[in-house]
């Protein structure tokens, strides 16, 4: 659907895309890449044009393609990058095509090179990204053979076929019916404008949280018996909250369903990611108690949880129903945590540098989204760059970021945070300073220039007479008398 441009927001697939320097040989790396696709079923699968996947049992030989940008001067080298990026970033993998991927180098030096890497999110999740990397590495250091995987994509998919014809589905069913009646849309954030955007253009906000505040962190939301993410994502809403001036609002979580395979679960490349439709209430008063708001969150998400057989694209398709949005964005502001307690991702950094990176996901006007890298924290906000004014998106991520930072480092209220800046309040100011001398007068004296300026003028006429302004005057000054 999201392919589909007649859709808002659109004619885009779901992807990510990274840019590493990396010193990795070229020749090893693509011998360790063949061995992962492999042993990887879901990186030969291809999609058919009526959603069905299709794993081809033979492949061809990967070929990693290089650009020798050696002999590029500076300039050259840069304008080479950007194109790439360019191209990459906004290309839609062709279905029932293989590979529904992309590796790709350029060569700066004689041991340095960018990996370009771009994989299409129909066939792998957010933690898929980190166990290709880490295969990538096993197969690129030990050289070994392929291992055998004791589960599928497969076989979960055939397992979460299977769930529908339970009890517990149409319980689910039945719940989310029911909720429809008073559960809230995404937040209406202060967007430029909705309309007639053609071939969206995603761009990205990042920062990283040092090891010692994310230390920090971890160890108030353990003393409070929450999870960091749902920390986090509290701070999200706070300043969704603030920024769309509603106290309620729906964002989309996503979560994975990883945890319902038994075996091999961590070992496995597929999209096991499902949304999950979230309602969030904040209070507005600035008297808040920010654990107690985090806790509130856990518990809606805990309980909504509960219900989540019913899987949330089909959540996503009665909520369309309910308010007639045919081909709107129903839930476009998302919450996207890969925090997990094996630190998955720190394979990134052995392949070398992260100097680019974005996903983009179709009717998706903002994405947060979280992953731990070598005990740091990495909060990427991805955003569709029509819809934002630069200043005003700048300005949520900042109020983001130093509301985290001040969470680590005082025990203040983090709501001080969310006010205007100096910028907005001298702009306020000076609207509202509206003081000024004014002489004392009558109403008499204020009209009477225009009784002499416009004297001959008619005032006053019907059918049969008129008055002209002078006469006017007079006849109210005999009145007057």
């Amino acid at each position: 659907m999201g392919r589909n441009e007649n859709y808002e927001l659109g004619g885009v697939s779901a992807h990510i895309y990274y840019e590493v320097n990396t010193k990795l040989d070229i020749v090893r790396l693509e011998n360790a890449l063949n061995k992962v696709i492999e042993n990887q079923p879901m990186l030969r699968a291809v999609i058919d044009k009526n959603g069905e996947q299709r794993i081809l049992s033979k492949v061809p030989w990967y070929v990693i393609e290089v650009s020798d940008l050696r002999k590029f001067d500076e300039f050259q080298r840069k304008q080479y990058i950007m194109n790439k990026r360019k191209a990459m970033v906004h290309y839609v993998f062709p279905l029932n095509n293989w590979p529904m991927f992309k590796f790709e180098i350029s060569r700066l030096s004689d041991n340095i090179n960018i990996l370009h890497f771009s994989l299409d999110l129909l066939i792998a999740d957010g933690s898929s990204i980190a166990i290709l990397l880490k295969e990538l590495l096993a197969y690129y250091w030990n050289e070994s053979e392929p291992k055998s995987i004791q589960n599928s994509f497969e076989e979960f998919i055939s397992q979460f076929l299977k769930a529908k014809n339970g009890k517990t589905y149409l319980r689910d069913k039945n719940y989310w019916i029911r909720r429809m009646a008073d559960f809230p849309l995404a937040p209406e954030l202060p967007y430029k404008s909705k309309n007639n955007i053609i071939n969206p253009t995603f761009n990205k906000l990042f920062f990283k949280i040092s090891n010692i505040h994310w230390s920090v962190i971890k160890e108030k939301a353990n003393k409070h018996n929450v999870s960091p993410n749902i920390v986090i994502s509290t701070i999200y809403a706070k300043v969704l909250s603030y920024w769309s001036n509603q106290s309620k609002f729906g964002i989309n979580f996503t979560i994975s369903g990883r945890r319902k395979i038994k075996k091999d679960m961590d070992k496995i490349i597929g999209n096991f990611t499902t949304i999950m439709p979230i309602e969030i209430s904040i209070e507005q008063s600035g008297i808040s108690i920010f654990w107690e708001e985090v806790k509130k969150v856990r518990s809606t998400f805990n309980n909504t949880y509960k219900h989540m057989s019913y899987d949330g694209m089909e959540v996503l398709s009665l909520i369309a129903k309910h308010h007639n949005l045919t081909k709107a964005a129903v839930m476009p502001v998302v919450f996207t945590s890969l925090l997990f307690e094996n630190a998955m991702f720190d394979s990134i950094k052995e392949v070398g540098e992260i100097v680019y990176d974005i996903s983009q996901t179709p009717q998706v006007y903002l994405e947060c989204r979280i992953m731990e890298v070598k005990s740091e924290l990495w909060i990427n906000w991805d955003f569709v760059e029509e819809l934002f004014d630069k200043e005003t998106i700048n300005e949520m991520f900042e109020q983001f970021k130093r509301m985290i930072i001040q969470l680590a480092t005082t025990d203040e209220n983090i709501d001080n945070v969310l006010k205007l800046n100096e910028k907005d309040k001298e702009l306020i100011d000076k609207y509202n300073k509206t003081y000024k001398e004014i002489q004392e007068t009558t109403l008499a004296q204020l009209i009477k220039p225009s009784f002499e300026r416009f004297k001959d003028k008619i005032a006053v006429k019907d059918n049969t007479n008129s008055l002209s302004y002078d006469e006017l005057d007079k006849l109210s000054d005999e009145c007057g008398m």
